[in-house]
């Protein structure tokens, strides 16, 4: 991917599947990667595996409070945030429907 050197890009569901391999994506083509996932070591495994400078944080993106925790740290340590890849998988209580 040309062009992103240097920006700032928050994954979330990084810990694994495709997060993980955006996260990785992303941070060789010199982008700075704040990593996002419920599970802590394996968010935390997926940070420590990217080639450039960046963060990681377990939090919960279904509630607000979530969502803040990981923008506070993306704008305190990077200051933007420049792409945001939502990949966290966050499943409700539906029952089956007709269609």
């Amino acid at each position: 991917m040309r062009g992103l050197a240097g920006k700032v890009a928050v994954v979330t569901g990084a810990a694994g599947g495709i997060g993980a391999a955006t996260a990785r994506r992303l941070a060789a083509d010199g982008v700075h990667v704040v990593a996002v996932d419920t599970d802590e070591d394996g968010v935390r495994a997926v940070a420590k595996s990217l080639d450039t400078d960046g963060a990681w944080i377990c939090a919960d993106v279904s509630n607000e409070g979530g969502v803040k925790s990981y923008m506070d740290l993306a704008v305190e340590r990077f200051g933007r945030v420049d792409l945001h890849h939502l990949n966290a998988g966050i499943a409700g209580t539906l029952a089956p429907c007709r269609t």
